[in-house]
């Protein structure tokens, strides 16, 4: 279902009992790094960054780690190094994961990280929730894990992806989508609206709305037409 479709039901927390989540970041070689900082910034600041500025404690609600291929440091497209804290088979347990996005050249970059696949697909049956931001996307895409399923990515691939891809049911008009628990993402700076859409799924609107304002960002948005 699209992000507009599901508008009743994005506006309930999903549930759960744990009072704190666990975020997997994934840095990817050759990658736009505010696909990965923006996100690790969103949930960082979720019941925290409001809090701080009322003068009211802290109550997080997220935990993000960091993790590269191998655990080794990666540098962006703009020649930005990212430190991981580990390798993905560091991993031993989490609730979300992010891709950011990937860089233009997207079906060598998922040559050259085979070993993501399996990865993505052994915590897809564990449960976990997997989100793509732009090129990022590719990656759920070459697992199988959209195949069926409505997804978005950026409008610039999005022919390519559509051609390598056809069981995707792709909605690239839509800068959110969410199928079962897979999600998508439109171009760089959505990763922002993704991570947005996250943090009011699991801690409820307004939660999301304290964030979206201590950060001073807009609320997701809906279309990339906008």
């Amino acid at each position: 279902m699209t992000l507009k479709t599901k508008a009743k039901r994005r506006a309930a927390p999903a549930k759960t009992d744990k009072a704190v989540l666990d975020v997997t970041v994934v840095l990817l070689e050759a990658g736009y790094a505010s696909t990965a900082i923006g996100p690790i910034e969103v949930f960082h600041s979720a019941g925290r960054l409001w809090n701080w500025l009322h003068g009211e404690a802290p109550a997080p609600k997220f935990r993000v780690r960091v993790a590269s291929i191998d655990g080794r440091a990666v540098t962006s497209l703009c020649n930005l190094g990212l430190t991981p804290e580990c390798a993905i088979s560091d991993i031993k347990h989490t609730d979300i994961i992010i891709l950011p996005a990937s860089g233009w050249s997207v079906i060598e970059l998922i040559a050259a990280n085979t070993p993501l696949i399996a990865w993505l697909r052994k915590w897809h049956t564990r449960g976990a929730y997997i989100a793509g931001v732009c090129t990022g996307v590719a990656f759920l895409a070459e697992c199988g894990l959209l195949d069926g399923r409505e997804a978005t990515t950026h409008w610039g691939v999005a022919e390519i992806l559509r051609a390598r891809y056809p069981k995707v049911r792709w909605r690239t008009d839509q800068f959110v989508t969410e199928d079962g628990q897979m999600l998508c993402s439109g171009g760089i700076y959505a990763a922002l609206d993704l991570s947005l859409h996250l943090v009011e799924k699991f801690c409820g609107h307004e939660i999301a709305v304290q964030c979206a304002k201590a950060l001073l960002l807009g609320m997701p948005r809906a279309r990339q037409s906008g």
